[in-house]
């Protein structure tokens, strides 16, 4: 028996030394076959900026993975930010260890340009992976909890220089993906999502109330980075039909004043019929952005806004905030990603 112990505890003290948190794979960049010409690659991204010039909150998502991978110069894409016309950068954090001098650096050259960079986290990249064998899972990576990875980021801003602070913190919430099979859940996790278990008391309600409490932890732990909260569009639907007992827009503007809905519409019209429920419920003290996913690729068909090439696209964002900007609580959008952006800036028709 003894013997056995000290065999776990070596276990134990080899999986520690092993399993830091690690940086996800990153996809190789990729670039169109054929390339448009450098003339029209600027006349595009001055149409997107005169397109988009009214709206005060111009956000863009950058993924640090594919910026790292594509190893473009801090200035290069910096030049292509501005070039698009964006006011806002909202930087997605796969894992706490992107939180380094790279970084840094990127956000002291984003700053003496005056665009404030936000931090994104995203639930579904802060869990621990499940398995029944405790043993085994000495050997798997666990990632932070999303409340803490914004404390490390609330940290690392402190320890940051004047010319390297973060304008916030967005927290994207998605306990929809939770669902049994799924092995990557929250800590602690003994609920799942499923279309069996909506009502108050049941696995869903559980599951949105844990996360509203959880937002309410990273509001507390990192008290000096402005909250964003960033929820799928279709929560509030299921709140007011009576399906869930928290998840009204009003639950999240409580906790924090701006909110970002998450716009899963594939066409056009589709995501402004999605979104607009929510904007025409925003309490009159908070306002709202609209998080806008650019699709990788034509061939997508869902959860994602397509695009044939630009001139598809440049259609879509007329619409999309044409309609938008008919709520007054409408602050701004986050197109995202700006590899996905830059595909179709670049990309011959």
């Amino acid at each position: 028996m003894r013997v056995w112990s000290m065999g776990l505890a070596a276990l134990a003290l080899l999986a520690g030394g092993c399993v830091a948190t690690p940086e996800r794979t990153a996809q190789p960049l990729i670039l169109p076959v054929l390339e448009a010409p450098k003339e029209l690659q600027a006349e595009r991204a001055a149409a997107f900026r005169q397109l988009t010039s009214n709206i005060r909150l111009r956000g863009v998502g950058v993924h640090l993975y594919w910026m790292r991978r594509s190893e473009v110069p801090h200035e290069e894409v910096m030049n292509r930010i501005q070039s698009l016309g964006f006011n806002r950068i909202y930087c997605y954090l796969s894992t706490e260890q992107q939180l380094d001098d790279k970084f840094r650096e990127f956000i002291v050259e984003a700053n003496r340009r005056s665009i404030p960079v936000e931090v994104v986290l995203n639930q579904r990249d802060f869990y621990f992976r499940r398995t029944g064998n405790n043993v085994i899972r000495l050997f798997r990576p666990n990632y932070l909890r999303i409340d803490d990875a914004a404390e490390a980021v609330a940290k690392f801003d402190a320890k940051s220089g004047d010319d390297a602070k973060l304008a916030g913190i967005t927290a994207i919430i998605e306990p929809h993906l939770f669902v049994m099979t799924n092995p990557d859940t929250p800590p602690d996790a003994i609920y799942s999502w499923s279309d069996k278990t909506f009502g108050d008391g049941l696995d869903n309600a559980m599951l949105m109330r844990e996360t509203l409490e959880r937002l309410r932890q990273i509001r507390d732990r990192a008290p000096s980075l402005p909250l964003t909260c960033a929820a799928a569009d279709f929560y509030h639907e299921l709140a007011v039909e009576g399906k869930l007992p928290v998840g009204k827009v009003s639950d999240y503007c409580a906790i924090a004043p701006r909110l970002l809905l998450l716009d899963s519409g594939n066409k056009p019209t589709v995501a402004a019929d999605m979104v607009e429920n929510e904007l025409a419920a925003m309490p009159e003290n908070s306002v709202a952005m609209v998080g806008i996913n650019l699709a990788g690729h034509t061939s997508v068909d869902s959860g994602e806004l397509r695009r044939r090439d630009w001139n598809d696209l440049m259609r879509a964002m007329r619409y999309l905030l044409g309609r938008f900007e008919k709520h007054p609580q409408f602050e701004g959008f986050i197109l995202a990603p700006l590899a996905s952006l830059e595909f179709v800036r670049m990309e011959r028709d």
